[in-house]
C-alpha cells in the first residue's frame, strides 16, 4: 500500500467524535483517538483544526501514531526479516469490542520527517517536531516513536533496518494529522479503496491471512 489509513469514520454518538471508529475498505474496524497537541494556551482561544475536520459517515486519509509509549512493560518484538509463516493480519480486541487490532509492522524509515507529506490539519506543532519511524501495517502506514521503540527494544534497537518486521501487543492509534477528507459518493470509490487492499502478503514470508 502507498497510502497511510484511510476509512470512513463511525461513531453511534456524535458527543465521540474524538474517540471514532474508522471502517476500512474490507470491512474491518479499527478504533483511533485524537488528542489535542497544541501547548494549553491555544486550546482554550478555539477548536483544534483535526477536531474540527471530524465529522460521522466521511472518508479520511489519516497519520496516525501507535502509542508503544503507554503501559507499563508492554512488549515489542522485532526481527530482521518476517518469521517464517506469519500472517499477515489485523486481530480481534481482547475487550470483545468489533473494532479490530493493529500489531504488526515493516519499517519503511527509521527516520522519517513528518513534514515531507502535505496535511490538511495537525494536532499541533509538535508532530512536525519528533522523530518517527514508518511503518506498513495490514490498513496502511503508520508511525511509531522513535524514541518509544528504542526505550521498548533496549540494546535492540541498534539492530533495525529498514525493512525488518515489528510486533507489538495492543496499543492506542492516537490521530496525528488529516491527510485527506471527502464524503462517500460511490460504489466506485469503496471498489477503488479495495483494488489497495492485497489478497495475498505484501511481504516475502508472511501467510495469507
Amino acid at each position: 500500500m502507498n497510502h497511510f489509513v484511510q476509512g470512513i469514520l463511525t461513531v453511534i454518538d456524535e458527543a465521540y467524535l474524538c474517540e471514532p471508529d474508522f471502517l476500512l475498505a474490507n470491512g474491518e474496524t479499527i478504533r483511533t483517538l485524537f488528542v489535542d497537541l497544541r501547548p494549553d494556551a491555544e486550546n482554550e482561544e478555539e477548536e483544534n483544526p483535526v477536531s474540527a475536520l471530524l465529522e460521522n459517515h466521511q472518508w479520511y486519509e489519516l497519520l496516525l501514531i501507535v502509542q508503544l509509549e503507554l503501559g507499563r512493560n508492554k512488549k515489542v518484538m522485532y526481527s530482521p526479516e518476517v518469521p517464517f509463516g506469519k500472517k499477515w493480519e489485523l486481530k480481534a480486541s481482547s475487550n470483545g469490542s468489533a473494532s479490530k487490532s493493529v500489531l504488526q509492522g515493516i519499517i519503511l524509515d527509521l527516520n522519517w520527517d513528518a513534514s515531507s507529506q502535505s496535511y490538511l490539519a495537525v494536532a499541533g506543532p509538535s508532530v512536525d517536531n519528533q522523530s518517527f519511524v514508518l511503518i506498513e501495517t495490514p490498513v496502511g502506514k503508520m508511525v511509531l516513536s522513535q524514541k518509544a521503540l528504542e526505550k521498548r527494544l533496549g540494546e535492540q534497537a541498534k539492530n533495525l533496518v529498514p525493512g525488518g518486521y515489528l510486533e507489538w501487543e495492543p496499543a492506542r492509534l492516537d490521530i496525528l494529522a488529516v491527510i485527506a477528507k471527502r464524503s462517500p459518493q460511490s460504489d466506485a470509490l469503496a471498489s477503488e479503496e479495495a483494488d489497495d487492499l492485497p489478497d495475498k502478503p505484501l511481504y516475502r514470508g508472511f501467510d495469507p491471512a
